[in-house]
């Protein structure tokens, strides 16, 4: 059996070695805000509810953020459940007064050409999308049985300086810094991107923050830029020739135009996303 968890503080991050976990940690250490840090490598499973819960047997968090996911790994229907229930037993870990900050995804939308708010509609057009949703719906259910203060945020396209392989950033980056062939999506596709450290801001401000703040938040600029400019911007801007070829079509199924309103989470907590994404483009190629 493995030993219980002893450190104490307040928080809990889970899926801490992911990219926004990373990223979280160390905003919030430089916050001079204590967290523990929860991924595979700890040996317990977010799906065994009973050892997740002896492990952490002597601490009391009053804030969970929940980012472990297996993302391009969901496949089946078993996935899916097993997305649900890693979230739901997070949960599990809080008591009545607490707060459970859950990150969504923006791909639970439906295709549509304006910005999209809270109410729209919601149309998952993938198996990630569809666990996102469902573990809404029970994260709803479970909260209001342990009187947990339930936070959803809906992220739109989040990148940063160490975007995982196989964003459209990161590809970007390989082929600028190698001079390789970038290939893209041969659809003008319109995303809303967010900086990582923008997220991380906005996350820990609805960590400390003393309001009522629970509901269904976006979180995204608000504002569409297109790859094609995005690589016009690294040729005329960055100055670096970049060689493109086109896909004739998406491996994966994509909305061609995603944007998000964030004005209900700015209207609900003292935040707005601060960095430009000529700013974060230059920040990735390291310029």
């Amino acid at each position: 059996m493995k030993k219980a968890f002893s450190t104490m503080a307040d928080i809990l991050i889970t899926g801490a070695s992911g990219f926004i976990g990373r990223n979280l940690v160390a905003f919030l250490d430089n916050q001079g805000q204590a967290s523990v840090s929860f991924s595979r490598e700890r040996g317990v499973s977010l799906l065994d509810r009973s050892s997740l819960r002896n492990y952490f047997s002597n601490q009391n968090f009053t804030s969970v953020v929940h980012l472990a996911s297996k993302v391009k790994g969901i496949k089946t229907a078993k996935d899916i459940e097993s997305e649900t229930q890693m979230a739901v037993n997070a949960l599990s870990l809080l008591g009545s007064g607490s707060r459970f900050i859950y990150i969504s995804t923006a791909d639970i939308y439906d295709e549509c050409e304006t910005p999209l708010v809270e109410s729209s509609a919601v149309v998952p057009i993938n198996r990630y999308a569809v666990a996102k949703l469902q573990s809404e719906k029970a994260l709803r259910i479970e909260a209001s049985k342990r009187g947990v203060d339930l936070v959803i945020l809906r992220p739109s396209l989040v990148y940063g300086a160490d975007t995982p392989p196989g964003m459209f950033l990161s590809d970007l980056y390989e082929s600028v810094t190698s001079s390789s062939l970038f290939v893209y999506s041969a659809d003008n596709i319109i995303r809303d991107f967010i900086h990582v450290s923008d997220v991380c801001c906005a996350i820990h401000t609805l960590i400390i923050s003393q309001n009522d703040v629970s509901g269904v938040y976006n979180l995204s600029t608000g504002i569409g830029t297109s790859l094609e400019s995005i690589v016009c911007f690294v040729r005329t801007y960055i100055k670096k020739d970049i060689q493109t070829d086109r896909r004739k079509e998406s491996e994966n199924m994509v909305s061609p135009y995603l944007v998000l309103n964030s004005k209900k989470l700015q209207n609900s907590i003292p935040w707005k996303p601060v960095i430009p994404i000529g700013v974060g483009l230059r920040e990735i190629l390291l310029l």
